[in-house]
C-alpha cells in the first residue's frame, strides 16, 4: 500500500457520516478539478456508446427497405419485449436512486471509480429499450415497435444521463468556481 493510499484511507475513516451525499465520504478526498477531468473523460467515452442509436436507425431503415421484410407477425411476444424495456427503465431509475442514498464502505476510497461505474449503468440501461425494439422488429416485422422503443430510449437517456453537478454532489466535492462542465 502506498503512503498516499494510507493517508486517504485514514481520512476516509475519520470522515463524519453525512459529509457528502454518499454517507461516510469525506468531501475533501476528491477535488472538483479531479471530478471535472474524470467527468469529461467519461462523457467522451459515453458519447461513443450512445452512437449505437443512430447505427440502429440506419440498420432498421436498410432492413425495412428490403423485400424480405414481409407482413407484420407480432403475437404475444410484443408484451414480453415491452416488459423487458420497462424493466430497463426502472433499473436505470433504481441505479440513480441507489447512488444518491448509498452508504460507502470505509475501506473503499475510489469514489470516482464508483460514480463512473454507476454512470455507465445509467447510460447503458436506457439503451436497452432501443436494442430490444431493434431485435424485436426483425422478429415481428413491425418497424413501429422499434420506433417507439427508440423514442423511449432517447427520453430515458436524456433524463438519466449523469450531469457534472450530479457528479460533484455524488462525490462530495464542491465546485467553488461555479463553472459547469461545458
Amino acid at each position: 500500500m502506498t503512503a498516499r493510499g494510507a493517508t486517504a484511507r485514514s481520512r476516509l475513516r475519520r470522515a463524519r457520516p453525512g459529509a457528502g451525499i454518499i454517507s461516510g465520504m469525506a468531501p475533501h478526498l476528491t477535488s472538483p478539478s479531479d471530478v471535472r477531468i474524470a467527468y469529461l473523460t467519461w462523457v467522451r467515452q459515453a458519447a461513443l456508446a450512445t452512437l449505437v442509436l443512430p447505427v440502429l436507425i440506419a440498420a432498421e431503415q436498410v432492413a425495412a427497405a428490403r423485400g424480405w421484410w414481409g407482413a407484420p407477425d407480432a403475437g404475444a411476444g410484443t408484451y414480453i419485449v415491452w416488459a423487458l424495456a420497462a424493466g430497463c427503465v426502472f433499473l436505470a431509475r433504481g441505479e440513480r436512486m441507489r447512488l444518491q442514498r448509498s452508504e460507502r464502505n470505509d475501506e473503499e476510497d475510489d469514489v470516482l471509480g464508483h460514480v463512473r461505474s454507476v454512470s455507465w449503468r445509467l447510460v447503458l440501461l436506457p439503451l436497452g429499450p432501443a436494442l430490444l425494439g431493434f431485435g424485436w422488429s426483425f422478429a415481428s416485422k413491425q418497424v413501429a415497435d422499434f420506433a417507439v422503443m427508440f423514442v423511449v430510449s432517447l427520453v430515458v437517456l436524456a433524463v438519466y444521463f449523469p450531469r457534472y453537478e450530479q457528479w460533484l454532489a455524488w462525490t462530495g466535492a464542491s465546485d467553488a468556481s461555479g463553472g459547469g462542465a461545458g
